[in-house]
């Protein structure tokens, strides 16, 4: 039997405001970059003995796009163990839906300043605005209770899961699965990585990226019977609300720099290339560099 389920996170819909959904076209151009982003970059890896799990709203169960989504990866004929879509949103606290006057402002005027900015992708502001004042972090135990029963068909007893995130237009070097599994397991403990690239599709340009605060490429080790189990899964994380929370509230490893690459692109609202974080711009070796990351 084996000791480790590896499971591979990415949050493809339910995430933040707008209700979760920037709209059609925002969907089928998430489609585009995460086939040769995160699915390429996955399918890569030099360690393919994982899990992925793909999370969507309820809704996108009956959206067409989630249909050519699945036919896509049918077609990739991908090489790692298998991918699972679950409908119940994300399993992880939303820090986008806190409660509260100050963040509900806060989130309004992200919404107007945004709509502004790229209106095609709101095409109904009321039900965004309506949608922006429910508590949706209510639901999580709810939401993660629904997923784990679709995930634990998965299961085969192992008696650690490790959890990694990969956001849908983000990219994890070749060894960084490989790397992650040489940890060993632990009660309270997760694995994280701090320095990484940043990739400009648009421009072909790639930079070093040095944040200030832990980014969300981390892996958090579960013993799987807390994992599968909602009440206690939400337990263990505490009151974790965002991956900047993870060092707190976790014994932490660092792995080996530059094992991530986030991208820069047409439809991405919060990261941009020119971005203080951003360090040196690499040209020599880069092609190499993002080969190392599955893009083609």
């Amino acid at each position: 039997m084996s000791k480790i389920l590896h499971i591979v996170y990415t949050p493809m819909t339910g995430i933040g405001l707008y209700a979760g959904y920037r709209g059609d076209k925002w969907y089928r151009d998430r489609i585009k970059i995460f086939a040769r982003t995160c699915l390429s970059s996955l399918d890569n890896q030099s360690n393919l003995n994982f899990l992925q799990w793909i999370s969507f709203r309820e809704a996108e169960k009956f959206n067409p796009l989630t249909e050519k989504l699945a036919f896509l990866i049918h077609d990739t004929s991908i090489r790692f163990q298998d991918i699972i879509f679950t409908f119940a949103g994300q399993p992880y606290w939303d820090d986008k839906c806190d409660p509260g006057i100050k963040n509900r402002t806060l989130n309004i005027a992200r919404t107007i300043r945004n709509m502004l900015r790229r209106p095609q992708f709101f095409r109904n502001p009321v039900i965004l605005f309506k949608e922006m004042m429910k508590d949706k972090n209510a639901t999580l135990e709810q939401r993660i209770e629904e997923s784990m029963k679709i995930l634990r068909k998965y299961w085969h007893k192992e008696k650690w899961v490790y959890f990694s995130r990969c956001d849908s237009d983000d990219m994890l070097h070749k060894d960084f699965l490989k790397e992650v599994i040489t940890f060993k397991p632990e009660y309270k403990k997760a694995i994280i990585a701090m320095n990484g690239y940043v990739y400009d599709i648009p421009t072909n340009r790639l930079g070093k990226w040095i944040p200030e605060t832990q980014p969300p490429f981390h892996t958090i080790i579960f013993p799987a019977e807390i994992f599968f189990n909602a009440k206690r899964h939400l337990a263990y994380l505490e009151d974790f609300k965002s991956h900047e929370d993870i060092p707190r509230l976790f014994n932490c490893e660092r792995m080996s720099d530059g094992k991530y690459c986030i991208t820069t692109h047409s439809g991405n609202i919060s990261t941009i290339f020119n971005h203080p974080w951003r360090g040196e711009e690499i040209t020599i070796n880069k092609d190499k560099i993002l080969a190392d990351f599955g893009l083609k």
